[in-house]
């Protein structure tokens, strides 16, 4: 998977108010590379920038606190930064003079790092083209870093494991031929992070973008070299391995003061960085979340398609900045061009604490966005060309599987089929499921409980007696563990007023345990999931106030935004609306996704843990008169049942598509966005690929975490019905929130 490199700069606990930045405020489950800057070079040795870094006396220090974030996530590699962008390049010199003298540097900083329980070190020796003699000091910088690798290869023989070796590298092209033997040294570092941000700042007397993916077309000044894409493209042109480049991305904006605010363009003349008076202390240094207050109090912001770039203005004021958007595109760029990794210059510049923007915590961090898909475990019983199986999984197109489901029995887990767990003799459906991530070994699977295998009577029998709570979330623990689920999710279908405070205390004896699982098995946390319903009544009786606890115990949480409207009902109604529709009842403006999505926010649910559920299949009627075929109109009951589903009331998409090949009419809602077919006296809301857009462009614009689809094995998984291709609604949700553009949110 990608390298998610976080930089964590110590300076930020000194900052005033909002701004300040402490290690509670980090979230060790974010990143897979978390940098400490930095340490000091002081001749052959390394020494604390501040003086709170190291333990003393007792009292737990900086350096302490960061590495032991990986008591909550065991894969976290904690690096401790060493030298620095701001730090003159002169600090080395003593250390890389001669071949002694490395050998020296190298074994202090080795014992330095484990000492204090460091997992390796990012070096950056940076202005190195600056210098009179770069030739010079670019042969010393590689000779120091095999110095390095030798010592940390000789360190491993005793330790057991080896210290990684990192490197920064800058981003202008001078900078990069004149100071670096760049072929040499990335073959000496385990992976190397390109400093493609700060390409542009009012020192150069104009505007311009800070981090730009790509350079205007037109341009024939060195600006075409000043962009993410030539730079990375130029390091790979100097035999950089693709796989060992990270390119950085700022999590902040860069603020110019325009000589004449009517001339705002890219290119115009800045007399000053001057912006607003910065929480981080720093002028010119503008963090995610007052960008985010800036463009909430007005101004302009500006979506530059040449260089696919944004930007802020405001009278005088012009910033250059990064958001969901323009980070989804860069994260796009990566994984197109097969890239390591990110890196996000800092952890403490993005919207930490999830007000600014209320997009949540760390949106920029977090802009990789889930894809939740659903495996029923019996849709394998389905015959032809309906019938499911694991080795049918797209295992590429979704973030997280969550196998559906399992069942409570005697206060503990259980299979719900006889052929979920393997035999001797046979491969049980659970191992066929899991095998898939052989294929994407970043892919997590869950276990459903609940759902509709088990009755809601079940769940409410075990969280009325408290005391068993523990035992139980213990025995899933194992269950899970002993079958090698990367986590459990609870389907509470339809809560009861009658056990509300015991279902949160539920999953917080759950969450806890595997808090407890994780230190004792020394593996990473089993993830804790829930699937909430989409009935404000039944949100109201079974969760109410409780929510803000259930969203602290959950690591995500999956609307059950579809069924607002079937064959239950006297009229025909859409399964899913993304909007109201304005011709109908008061009562029926809450039976849409985007009310339910925005109620559960009201109710404390922070956006980022929401996934908005899309529904892979339609709801059908049958019409009381085959004349009258609009929405609301009079239906005698549900639909008749498809081929292979074999549910009255029920399609699946690819059922539908079927349907309209035989001569169904489609019509579209524009005040829902969402399509229904119909047929003599047959009629079926569904969603298309239009309307699937239109709810994962919801999802990402409106700040969401992820999308979560019921279910694979009711989209045209073989693509022989929709002439679409395989899985068409999971591949148009796939699309979007992986490369996202400003022009696709609804508003």
């Amino acid at each position: 998977g990608l390298r998610i490199v976080c930089y964590y700069t110590s300076s930020a606990q000194h900052r005033a108010g909002v701004g300040r930045f402490t290690p509670k405020d980090v979230d060790p489950n974010l990143c897979t590379h978390l940098v400490y800057s930095h340490a000091r070079i002081n001749g052959f040795d390394l020494e604390a920038t501040q003086t709170n870094d190291e333990t003393l006396n007792g009292k737990l220090g900086m350096y302490g606190h960061v590495v032991s974030f990986r008591k909550k996530n065991p894969k976290l590699k904690v690096l401790l930064g060493v030298g620095s962008f701001m730090e003159m390049p002169q600090s080395f010199f003593p250390a890389a003079a001669s071949k002694s003298s490395r050998a020296v540097f190298a074994s202090s900083v080795a014992t330095y790092l484990r000492n204090r329980h460091f997992d390796g070190a990012q070096m950056e020796w940076a202005n190195l083209a600056a210098k009179p003699n770069p030739r010079y000091d670019k042969n010393k910088f590689l000779l120091l870093l095999k110095a390095l690798r030798e010592e940390f290869k000789q360190n491993s023989l005793a330790q057991g494991d080896t210290l990684i070796l990192a490197v920064t590298l800058p981003a202008v092209k001078k900078h990069i031929d004149t100071g670096y033997r760049i072929p040499e040294l990335s073959m000496q570092a385990d992976f190397i992070t390109i400093r493609t941000l700060d390409l542009h700042t009012a020192s150069d007397g104009k505007v311009g973008l800070s981090a730009p993916l790509r350079s205007d077309p037109k341009s024939e000044s060195d600006d075409k070299y000043l962009n993410v894409e030539w730079i990375t493209k130029h390091y790979i042109s100097l035999k950089v391995p693709k796989e060992k480049i990270n390119i950085g991305i700022p999590t902040y904006g860069r603020s110019f003061r325009l000589e004449d605010g009517s001339h705002n363009k890219i290119g115009d003349k800045a007399v000053s960085n001057k912006g607003p008076v910065p929480l981080n202390s720093t002028d010119g240094i503008v963090g995610y979340a007052e960008v985010c207050q800036l463009v909430l109090a007005g101004g302009s912001v500006e979506n530059d398609e040449s260089h696919d770039g944004r930007y802020y203005t405001n009278g005088n004021l012009w910033i250059s900045y990064e958001d969901i958007l323009s980070v989804s595109k860069k994260t796009r760029f990566v994984k197109d061009l097969k890239l390591g990794g990110i890196t996000f210059w800092t952890l403490d510049l993005d919207d930490f604490t999830g007000v600014g923007c209320q997009h949540g915590r760390y949106p920029l961090i977090r802009t990789a966005k889930r894809i939740v898909c659903y495996y029923t475990n019996w849709a394998q019983f389905r015959h032809g060309k309906g019938r499911f199986m694991p080795e049918n999984i797209p295992a590429h197109l979704c973030t997280h599987i969550v196998y559906a489901y399992a069942v409570f029995k005697d206060f503990t887990a259980a299979a719900y089929l006889g052929n979920d767990d393997s035999k001797i003799w046979l491969e049980g459906m659970y191992g066929r499921v899991l095998r898939i991530k052989n294929k994407n070994p970043d892919l997590k699977i869950l276990l459903g409980i609940g759902g509709g295998n088990s009755p809601d009577t079940n769940l409410e029998d075990l969280i009325y007696d408290t005391s068993m709570l523990e035992n139980f979330a213990k025995s899933i623990a194992t269950f899970l563990e002993e079958r090698k689920f990367d986590g459990l999710e609870v389907s509470w279908q339809v809560p009861s007023s009658r056990w509300k405070p015991n279902f949160s205390y539920f999953l917080q004896i759950l969450k806890t345990t595997f808090e407890k699982y994780l230190v004792f098995h020394e593996q990473p946390r089993l993830i804790l999931s829930v699937a909430l319903t989409a009935s404000k009544e039944r949100i109201e009786a079974g969760y109410g106030d409780e929510l803000p606890r259930i969203a602290v115990c959950a690591d995500f949480i999956s609307l059950m935004t579809y069924d607002f409207h079937g064959g239950w009902d006297a009229h025909t109604g859409h399964n899913a609306p993304l909007f109201p529709n304005s011709d109908k009842l008061r009562y029926d403006q809450r039976l849409n996704v985007d009310w339910v999505a925005k109620h559960y926010v009201k109710l404390d649910i922070p956006k980022y843990k929401i996934n908005i559920g899309v529904a892979t299949y339609g709801r059908s009627f049958t019409l009381a008169d085959g004349e009258n075929h609009n929405l609301l109109a009079p239906a005698k009951g549900p639909g008749t049942a498809g081929k292979f589903t074999g549910v009255a009331g029920l399609l699946a998409y690819y059922e539908v598509c079927d349907f309209i090949s035989k001569g169904a009419n489609v019509s579209y809602i524009p005040s829902q966005r969402v399509p229904y077919a119909y047929r003599g006296n047959q009629w079926v809301g569904f969603d298309d690929l239009k309307s699937v857009f239109q709810k994962a462009c919801y999802s990402v614009c409106q700040g969401f975490g992820g999308v979560s689809l019921w279910t694979l094995d009711f989209d045209d998984f073989t693509g022989d019905f929709c002439k679409e291709g395989q899985f068409p609604l999971l591949t148009t949700i796939y699309n979007i929130l992986n490369q996202t553009d400003k022009d696709v949110c609804v508003k």
